[in-house]
């Protein structure tokens, strides 16, 4: 009972709608719309069942008992009401519940299953059956139940009523079945002119009859008033005195001038005793003192007993009728007409309009299943085939379009066909565009990373199958975009994804991820796949690729990462490994492929850790540099210092350059700790040109990461204007990987810093892979040969042909040269025999903190000194 619990707003206001609703209803049973004899369309449920929509079940039945017994009260008992109120009732529970029941289907069950039965065995019991008035007496409450119910379907869905709900008002925004506003209208429309004629006919009928009846019985009353005035003082004496003699010729006068057998007569006196009575003898009718009088003219009455039931009897048509009045001397005489005398007339026309009705049903009903078959069922197969078009196209189902021979209907087929069409062409190109590579072809990331999650899903099914990521990165791509253009770049790309792209087995998945990063997902058995899978995309790639005219050799780093084992795998992490493993398979050399091995997981821990302790290393003064000397071996003097990074965490202690150098080129902390490196050792250095007799150069390595940051040589000016320290004091050393990766760029920023005036030194000379012709074009002053060829000299061959060979070639380039690592007295020997006076290593000095530099490094030591560190 909580649906009456409205919001304090509107509480007043619904209330009042309640109680309204309840006494239009009371009144719909008070002025029912009245035909003749006794029928009549009673307009109260509609009321109610609107209450039962607004207000649900439960209150509208209370309601409905309410008016119910009011009705009972004001009105009398009469079958009638109790009909009425037992159809509201059993509707209302069977459709007050849902919107989607109709009342009207609702009141239609009603009567097939309850009303009709029941009126049949009440006219049985009344003695009328089998006969057109019982029809009539049944069609009459049909049809003004079923009226009731759609009227109410009707108002409630097409007035908007629904906003008057009790707990939350809601704008009227359903929606109507086509089929079902058609049949709505055709009941409507049948409903409405039969009412409307069958009352119409009523009205002009009963006036037809008015007229008859007055004048009939006006007729005969004239008759008898003049026979009357005929008679003698003494006969209309014996009429007052009852005389048996005054009676006989009275019956016999009334006999002779009554139109029909039918008419009962009455003589009432002035102070309304009845004198005289035909042709019940001298016995009062019961009429004249009982029923129902309503008057119509100055002398003519409608007369029906008190309480007659609805719908009545053969005995309640008899007792129907009309009373005519008229004055005979001193007394009043009556004349009762009965109904029964005009129902051929009136029943005739009934059923006359109840055949029009079903002819007009009938041919509605053709009219609807032409409607249904040609233009209905073609309207529900479009409305089918039309929805959730974009995910049906998305999803490539087939749509049926339906056929129609209706012009207009198939015109607005094919337009949707037409739509439908142009939609799914778009939807392939967006799908192309959003989940494919522009480039290669190939699915793009988010191609991947669904598939790759829906894959990791569908797993879950298939314990026994394992799943291997491949990381696919090509090596030294950028040398080729920097030296033969980035058109080049972009054919050798699609040349490679369709290389890779055949060679894989089948049901793997390829994606290119973006630059030259490709990523395969594979389904394995046996634990050799993934690496059968790897080496057969090598050996693909190891062929050579002819691009434009242009021969070209590319190699490639695999990272795999398994799911291995029965775990729970995230897609970032499998792809977080593959990354990590083709990152070792590239630090290898290139060319080759790596697994990621579960120890990986820990040292990234580590590494971000690294990360963010190095953030901070600056800002707290962890960063310190020292300088190690190089040194004129025969006699003893340095010729230069390189700067070298320390950090001495506070609480992790001395962490080598080796593990947090990577780790600031990966996250791009290189960039600030580089500039703060150069700043330093050139302040440090300014330092030392000021204090010393004989100024010496400091060298600082560059990393490759600060090529792809900016400009290097603006970094230097900068830096060398900030600090005061001389270009020629200033020495900077670069790896062959930097100008075999970056050449373009990097022979731009050496001839700048050339034009600065600093020297410029390839470090670990003979590590990589510059060919002589890139050399001799370098603006460089010279190179350091790496300590690998400087072990073991000089007992080894090998080391000592290579060296010779470096020294030669600087002597014929006029290259200044430096030997690295030197740890021996014979290495330094050796390689001063060899022509390379310049040395650097521990057996000079190990690398010292600026101010034992200062103190012990501004005079001339001799060969073989040594400071220890």
């Amino acid at each position: 009972m909580g649906s009456l619990i409205f919001p304090k707003s509107a509480r007043v206001g619904r209330i009042a709608l309640f109680v309204l609703l309840g006494a239009a209803a009371l009144l719909g049973y008070g002025l029912p719309v009245r035909l003749l004899f006794g029928l009549e369309f009673i307009f109260a449920s509609v009321f109610l069942y609107i209450s039962g929509r607004l207000y649900g079940p439960l209150w509208s039945i209370l309601q409905a008992l309410a008016v119910q017994t009011a009705g009972y009260f004001l009105f009398g008992p009469s079958v009638g009401l109790l009909l009425h109120g037992t159809e509201t009732l059993l509707v209302l529970f069977f459709c007050g519940k849902s919107r989607r029941k109709e009342f009207f289907f609702g009141d239609l069950l009603f009567w097939l299953l309850l009303g009709l039965p029941f009126l049949g065995i009440w006219l049985r019991v009344s003695g009328q059956l089998f006969s057109t008035e019982m029809a009539l007496s049944l069609l009459v409450p049909l049809l003004s139940g079923l009226m009731n119910a759609l009227l109410a379907d009707l108002l409630f869905t097409y007035l908007s009523l629904s906003r008057w709900r009790t707990r939350t008002p809601v704008k009227f925004g359903g929606k109507v079945r086509l089929g079902k506003l058609l049949q709505q209208i055709t009941f409507a429309c049948i409903f409405a002119s039969g009412f409307i004629y069958l009352l119409n006919s009523s009205h002009t009928l009963e006036q037809n009859i008015l007229n008859q009846v007055g004048g009939e019985a006006a007729g005969s009353s004239h008759t008898i008033e003049e026979a009357f005035n005929g008679w003698s003082a003494e006969q209309r004496r014996g009429i007052e005195l009852r005389s048996l003699l005054t009676y006989a010729d009275l019956r016999e006068l009334i006999r002779s001038a009554s139109m029909s057998a039918d008419y009962e007569w009455a003589l009432v006196d002035s102070k309304g005793a009845c004198l005289f009575s035909f042709p019940s003898r001298d016995e009062e009718p019961g009429w004249l003192r009982s029923g129902q009088w309503r008057k119509l003219s100055a002398a003519l009455y409608s007369w029906k007993p008190d309480l007659s039931p609805l719908p009545p009897g053969d005995t309640s048509w008899n007792q129907n009728g009309y009373v005519y009045s008229a004055d005979l001397g001193r007394n009043e005489l009556y004349v009762k007409v009965p109904l029964t005398k005009f129902s051929p007339d009136v029943f005739g026309l009934y059923t006359a309009q109840l055949k029009s009705l079903s002819l007009l049903v009938l041919m509605l009903g053709v009219f609807a299943y032409l409607m249904h078959k040609f233009f209905l069922t073609t309207i529900r197969q479009l409305a089918a085939s039309t929805e959730n078009i974009p995910r049906r196209l998305k999803s490539r189902s087939k749509i049926e379009w339906p056929h129609s021979r209706i012009e207009e209907v198939h015109s607005l087929i094919g337009n949707f066909r037409s739509v439908s069409s142009q939609l799914a062409t778009m939807l392939d190109d967006s799908w192309q565009m959003a989940y494919y590579d522009t480039l290669t072809g190939l699915p793009n990331r988010r191609h991947f990373t669904e598939h790759l999650r829906l894959t990791l899903k569908s797993r879950e099914e298939r314990e026994e199958q394992q799943l291997a990521v491949l990381f696919i990165d090509l090596d030294r791509f950028k040398q080729i975009n920097d030296t033969l253009g980035h058109g080049i770049g972009d054919a050798l790309l699609r040349e490679v994804g369709e290389r890779l792209s055949a060679a894989l087995p089948e049901g793997a998945f390829i994606a290119r991820l973006g630059g030259d990063e490709f990523v395969v997902v594979a389904e394995y058995l046996e634990e050799s796949a993934p690496a059968s899978v790897a080496e057969c995309l090598l050996g693909e790639l190891n062929r050579p690729f002819v691009v434009e005219g242009h021969e070209l050799y590319v190699s490639a780093s695999i990272g795999i990462s398994l799911t291995e084992g029965q775990g729970e795998w995230e897609l970032d992490e499998l792809l977080k490994k593959a990354d990590s493993a083709m990152y070792d398979a590239k630090d290898s050399g290139g060319n080759a492929f790596c697994y990621h091995a579960s120890s990986q997981s820990q040292t990234m821990s580590e590494q971000m850790l690294l990360e963010f302790e190095l953030r901070k290393a600056l800002a707290r003064n962890q960063l310190t540099l020292y300088y190690q000397p190089i040194v004129d071996a025969e006699s003893g003097a340095v010729r230069s210092v390189e700067a070298l990074l320390r950090w001495n965490h506070p609480e992790l202690g001395a962490i080598p350059p080796s593990k947090f150098i990577p780790v600031a080129e990966r996250s791009g902390l290189i960039k600030t700790i580089g500039e703060w490196t150069l700043k330093e050792a050139c302040r440090q250095n300014r330092e030392w040109a000021e204090a010393a007799a004989e100024p010496f150069r400091v060298a600082v390595n560059l990393s490759p990461s600060q090529f792809q940051q900016g400009s290097v040589a603006e970094l230097v000016r900068r830096v060398l204007a900030s600090t005061g320290l001389s270009p020629g004091l200033l020495e900077l050393e670069i790896t062959e990987a930097v100008v075999v990766d970056h050449v373009g760029k990097v022979m731009e920023e050496l001839h700048a810093l050339k034009e600065l005036g600093v020297r410029i030194w390839i470090d670990d000379f003979g590590t990589g892979y510059s060919s002589l012709g890139m050399l001799k074009s370098l603006p460089v002053d010279g190179f350091k040969i790496d300590q690998s060829f400087v072990r073991g000299l000089p007992d080894d061959p090998d080391n000592l042909s290579i060296v010779r060979t470096i020294v030669s070639l600087a002597e014929s380039r006029k290259w200044s040269v430096i030997a690295e690592g030197v740890e021996t007295g014979r290495e330094s020997v050796t390689l001063a025999e060899l022509g390379c006076l310049e040395q650097q290593g521990y057996y000079f000095s190990y690398p010292l903190p600026a101010d034992r530099i200062a103190a012990q490094v501004f005079v001339a030591r001799p060969a073989g000194w040594k400071e220890e560190a």
